[in-house]
């Protein structure tokens, strides 16, 4: 999905011109209530009262009383494991035109969260190859303890294909499942729709458009912010800029847009910015890095807002090696921040890590996490997904492992910080 810098800026700016498409909703697929029980969160409370919003939140009353457990910081012994999801090639897909089955799929953008029972939750979508019509969302859980389940199907439309989950914990247990259906034939044509369960993943609420018109994306968690609201970034796939969605009530009947598509001035200073990792930082300011698709750049860029994401600094190159891919982060219960990433500037091997002391200013801690690779041009582990166990506070990250199965890294803090490295020099931008 690489494009031209130059190129991008006037398809971008002629796009802009003219009204994104958009189409009615198709049958049976309406956006309504999905009749999960939210607590009502527009009397948030203060600053003083929430601590910054992070998948582990450390205070005992979370939004509108909301029980939290509070994690013990009590420092564990070096950890570090990784595996696969499955063996690679050993799920099935079916080749919707010709009716074949075959074991060499697609298995790709992958989400991870953990429940407060310490249960694992890995997200994906998975058929012939991206895009496909039989695309699904598909995911697999590993009990505290225990291995990874088998892969289940989560959602699938027939017919249509879906993309980009992206699964959040609510801090009440709920299940919340961000993800993207083309109802065309191209990314441009994707609408984002919200699944919810509150039974463990057991059953599901029937999907909820998040967003009429066709051509955002979802890709990263969403995040609780100190004002109490949820904040889900997007892109757009269209104008390759980011995008963010705010709701006070959770996504059940209110929420606003942040968006390129009417914006001129965001477009311009975030054109090629894509896929946002966002955190709250010690000050209440939101701190984002996003992927680059802007080939010369080789770095990622990071941007941040002091009005709870309602308006974005101009996106600046950061210090972090990207070469179109993706990229997460998160804060943790200690106040880092983890970064998952790739550490080159050039494809999507190795695999990485980061921490930051200073709410993302500086990154100390780098370390490569997959195996040796006898073509390290030719390895792809990449479009990394991080989250973190509220109940032993170690980190989990999944990662496409060749597009043939799910990766998965399970380390904690101690590893990390007993890990030297750096991060690569920029290519020769001449």
């Amino acid at each position: 999905m690489r494009r031209n810098l130059r190129f991008v800026s006037v398809l971008a700016l002629c796009i802009l011109c003219c009204a994104c498409g958009s189409g009615g909703t198709p049958d049976g697929l309406e956006a309504t209530d999905s009749g999960v029980e939210v607590p009502d969160l527009q009397d948030s409370p203060s600053d003083a009262d929430v601590p910054i919003g992070a998948d582990v939140r450390t205070d005992d009353e979370g939004p509108s009383g909301i029980d939290v457990q509070v994690p013990d910081l009590t420092p564990a012994a070096p950890l570090f494991e990784r595996g696969d999801i499955l063996p690679p090639d050993s799920l099935s897909c079916i080749n919707v035109e010709t009716g074949q089955e075959t074991f060499h799929c697609n298995h790709h953008g992958s989400s991870v969260a953990v429940t407060g029972e310490g249960t694992v939750l890995a997200v994906w979508y998975h058929g012939l190859g991206e895009k496909s019509k039989d695309s699904r969302i598909v995911w697999s859980r590993r009990p505290q303890g225990g291995d990874f389940g088998p892969v289940e199907v989560l959602y699938d439309h027939p017919g249509l294909a879906e993309g980009n989950p992206a699964i959040w914990v609510r801090e009440d247990g709920t299940l919340y499942l961000f993800f993207v259906t083309i109802f065309g034939e191209s990314w441009n044509d994707a609408r984002i729709l919200l699944i919810r369960s509150g039974d463990g993943g057991t059953s599901w609420s029937e999907p909820q458009v998040i967003r009429e018109k066709w051509g955002w994306m979802v890709r990263n968690h969403p995040i609780r912010m100190s004002s109490g609201e949820l904040l889900l970034p997007a892109y757009s796939e269209t104008l390759y800029a980011p995008a963010f969605l705010i709701s006070g009530d959770d996504f059940v009947k209110e929420w606003s847009e942040v968006s390129p598509d009417d914006d001129a001035e965001f477009l311009i200073h975030h054109l090629g910015q894509i896929q946002p990792a966002v955190v709250e930082r010690h000050d209440h300011s939101l701190f984002a890095i996003s992927r680059d698709t802007n080939a010369p750049h080789k770095m990622a860029f990071e941007m941040t807002s002091a009005d709870f994401g309602r308006t974005w600094a101009p996106g600046v190159q950061s210090q972090i090696p990207n070469d179109n891919t993706g990229i997460d982060m998160t804060r943790l219960a200690s106040g880092r921040i983890v970064l998952g990433f790739n550490n080159t500037t050039s494809g999507r091997y190795p695999l990485s890590a980061a921490l930051s002391e200073d709410d993302g200013s500086t990154w100390n801690a780098i370390a490569d996490l997959d195996g040796p690779c006898e073509d390290p041009g030719g390895c792809s582990h990449g479009y990394i997904s991080v989250a973190q166990d509220p109940t032993d506070l170690s980190i989990w990250i999944t990662f496409t492992n060749e597009r043939a199965t799910i990766g998965w890294v399970h380390l904690n803090e101690p590893w990390l910080l007993e890990q030297t490295g750096a991060f690569v020099p920029p290519l020769n931008k001449d």
